[in-house]
């Protein structure tokens, strides 16, 4: 009979493999409990599933099928992007801000944001938003998971494609949860909105590996919904951006951005410069941002014109 090491080494590769199995054993409770793991991670289920969490910078982020697994650019662009709030703040002597986080899923982007925030000293109201129910739950469990002192958390089921979406954000922003940080003001005046919105087009979608196909909600994936009409030319011409162009038809309606507020997109293979055009009127300096091996995983965009 194998041993658990060359059972798993089938798929993953000898030393891919007794990298997790040293994980699984970690978070293994009894010896039977890592028998079960191997199993599943045989199987093709992702081993951050089977572990229940993920390191995302200093935090560790539950992570639930089918919600979308934390990844490593997403916690380094984020990093970033907290620097670069750091350095405007006290540029600016802001000490407060308000941070909208589109397509939440685990939550970890506001999390990890709110906190290299908070040790520098600065407030943050944040509030994340997702269609998806079990997103929303396991975004909940990790806020409820997290200490912050300087932070208040909200969480809404909402789709953005709903044309009261700025109502019930503003209605939430207003709410107990998030007052006590937010200035009464007649508009929302956001300084920080995020967003990791599904982008990958169908026929890349139909590609991927399993491991990814088969846990994670398709709905946090694919960038172009299909239509009513299941007009498939649609999905070709929109190229996994119509959540983007859903994003910009948003943050273009009046008083929803402060002057000095910054946009942050994950973006896509090759689809940073359709995501720069795409915001180029009436917003202001777009910034293409690579991640660890080169690739354009983000775009930076500083205020409004």
């Amino acid at each position: 009979m194998p041993s658990l090491l060359e059972k798993l080494s089938i798929s993953l590769g000898p030393c891919q493999a007794a990298i997790e199995i040293r994980w699984m054993r970690q978070a293994a409770r009894v010896p039977h409990d890592l028998q079960l793991m191997v199993n599943r991670r045989a199987h093709g289920e992702p081993i951050q599933f089977i572990l229940g969490t993920q390191p995302f910078g200093p935090l560790n982020i539950f992570t639930r099928p089918p919600t979308l697994i934390p990844r490593p650019e997403t916690e380094q662009w984020t990093t970033d992007l907290a620097d670069k709030l750091q350095r405007r703040t006290v540029s600016r002597n802001e000490r407060c801000m308000k941070v909208l986080d589109l397509c939440t899923g685990s939550g970890c982007i506001p999390l990890l944001l709110c906190h290299l925030l908070n040790i520098q000293g600065i407030e943050t109201a944040a509030l994340g938003v997702d269609v998806s129910q079990s997103a929303c739950d396991l975004a909940r469990d990790n806020i409820a998971a997290t200490t912050f002192s300087l932070s208040s958390f909200e969480i809404q089921r909402k789709d953005i494609f709903d044309d009261d979406f700025w109502k019930s954000v503003a209605k939430a922003f207003r709410g107990p949860k998030l007052h006590r940080i937010v200035a009464e003001q007649d508009s929302l005046q956001l300084d920080v909105v995020t967003a990791n919105p599904p982008y990958i087009p169908r026929d890349q979608w139909l590609q991927l590996p399993a491991e990814v196909k088969d846990w994670e909600d398709p709905a946090a994936l694919l960038g172009d919904p299909l239509p009513h009409s299941a007009d498939e030319c649609t999905h070709v011409r929109n190229k996994g951006l119509t959540f983007y162009k859903r994003i910009r038809d948003l943050l273009s309606c009046p008083g929803v951005l402060s002057p000095q507020s910054v946009l942050a997109l994950e973006v896509g293979h090759e689809q940073a410069e359709d995501v720069v055009k795409i915001f180029d009127r009436g917003f202001g300096r777009a910034e293409v941002w690579k991640d660890w091996w080169g690739k354009e995983r983000a775009v930076f965009i500083f205020g409004k014109k």
